[in-house]
């Protein structure tokens, strides 16, 4: 089986990036040898050599390094849900998207920025069948559930606070309308075509729908924002 990394990166420290990569290194280990992983990662509007650290890093670490460049031109964003940031996020992650091959069968889409372990992620990938074509593990802060955005179920968004969603189940996988964050997915969902459009992973979860894929939650794993 052929497994993409993806994420975006802009403006980003070395300390970030060696982070980033001690975890792709291990989960590069842990499907090694039976499955193969590569990177297809996005960077774009770094003032800084985000790019130049990225080529370093992937080539110190032997990694397969698809490098694409996404400059929207807008400008830093902190946690807003303002129009403009997700019209902006939408840009980078359909980039991400374009690079998935016809050869790839799982895509994990993780934000840079996120805390994981690679049996979290080697776990959510061996999930993933027809029918089970996005798997996301819960995103915590601390105590409380951080991605109140992107993760909705019946059209009620998640709670920072238990139970988090009145449907969530604990011990098994829950459908959702849409998560974010982190999730595998099968790489027929954007190989046929499924993208971001200007509403970010809640509008890529919907449009995924649509073209008939299901979209779960297993609560019994769990990802870390720093």
């Amino acid at each position: 089986m052929k497994v993409v990394l993806a994420s975006a990166f802009r403006e980003s420290s070395a300390a970030y990036i060696a982070r980033y990569f001690t975890q792709a290194m291990s989960l590069r280990d842990t499907l090694a040898p039976r499955h193969s992983l590569r990177l297809r990662l996005v960077e774009g509007d770094s003032q800084n050599d985000t790019r130049g650290m990225l080529q370093k890093s992937a080539a110190l670490r032997h990694f397969d390094l698809d490098l694409g460049t996404c400059n929207h031109g807008g400008p830093w964003f902190g946690s807003t849900e303002a129009p403009e940031r997700m019209a902006a996020l939408s840009k980078v992650g359909d980039v991400m998207m374009d690079g998935i091959l016809s050869s790839d069968d799982v895509v994990v889409y993780v934000e840079s920025d996120l805390v994981w372990t690679a049996a979290t992620l080697a776990r959510l990938i061996g999930q993933v069948s027809e029918g089970r074509d996005i798997i996301a593990p819960l995103v915590m802060a601390g105590p409380s559930f951080y991605d109140i955005w992107g993760y909705r179920a019946d059209g009620v968004r998640f709670s920072p606070f238990p139970p988090y969603h009145h449907r969530l189940r604990l011990d098994d996988l829950t459908e959702v309308d849409s998560v974010g964050s982190c999730f595998a997915m099968a790489a027929a969902v954007p190989l046929s075509g499924v993208r971001f459009g200007t509403g970010a992973l809640v509008e890529f979860c919907a449009n995924a729908r649509t073209a008939g894929f299901r979209i779960f939650v297993d609560a019994r794993e769990r990802i870390s924002h720093p």
